[in-house]
């Protein structure tokens, strides 16, 4: 099968595991990165070029945007569909995964080594399921939001759109966790959390409310 030319944007250690994904997949060739940092023009990033600004004449409308951030995420989203209207995100599945039957993932989503991804749970655009992370039966993953490695979801769990889920976290099942919340590491969390707070603890509680566009790592 010819390999379909794509591009990424974002030149971080996240990237670094999107490109390690697509190269295993052999479905998709990285012509090179998008990225604003000046210093970074004309130099290759873990083997690519860098080849401009994001807000550029892209090489191809199609690809993945590799920054971990979810906030930063959705705004280079909006950024790159402004410029091209008609750009196409692709999604990034690491052969190791292990999806279910009746699973849905979004574009510009990306699925690390060692996750699994359970029977007719849905992955919404531009999400991370992060390494060895577990998401059962009926989940619902809203758009631009993350689950952090060797994190477990229990069956018919909500995690609203741009939230994070911290490294080693366990939600059980029928839990909703709101949008723009930040689960904290390690965390359990057996009550549903609202939106726009830090949750942390066994079990976890709200300690405060988060801020707008506040980074949580």
């Amino acid at each position: 099968m010819e390999m379909e030319d794509i591009v990424l944007f974002g030149a971080g250690g996240h990237t670094k595991v999107v490109i390690d994904i697509v190269e295993q997949m052999e479905r998709h060739h990285i012509i090179g990165i998008y990225d604003d940092r000046p210093e970074l023009m004309g130099t290759t990033y873990f083997g690519y070029p860098v080849l401009g600004p994001i807000r550029s004449d892209y090489a191809v409308n199609r690809g993945i945007i590799g920054i971990g951030n979810n906030d930063s995420r959705a705004l280079v989203s909006r950024i790159i569909l402004e410029q091209a209207p008609e750009f196409e995100f692709v999604h990034a599945i690491h052969p190791s995964a292990c999806i279910g039957r009746d699973v849905t993932i979004g574009a510009g989503a990306v699925v690390m080594a060692g996750a699994v991804i359970n029977p007719s749970t849905t992955i919404g655009p531009h999400c991370i399921i992060n390494t060895m992370a577990s998401v059962d039966h009926d989940c619902r993953v809203d758009a631009f939001a993350s689950v952090g490695p060797g994190t477990h979801l229990g069956g018919n769990v909500h995690v609203m759109g741009h939230s994070f889920v911290g490294i080693g976290a366990t939600v059980i099942h029928q839990v909703t966790i709101g949008s723009e919340s930040v689960i904290g590491a390690g965390a359990t969390v057996v009550h549903d959390i609202p939106n726009n707070v830090i949750a942390i603890g066994s079990p976890a509680k709200p300690i405060r409310t988060r801020e707008t566009n506040e980074k949580f790592l």
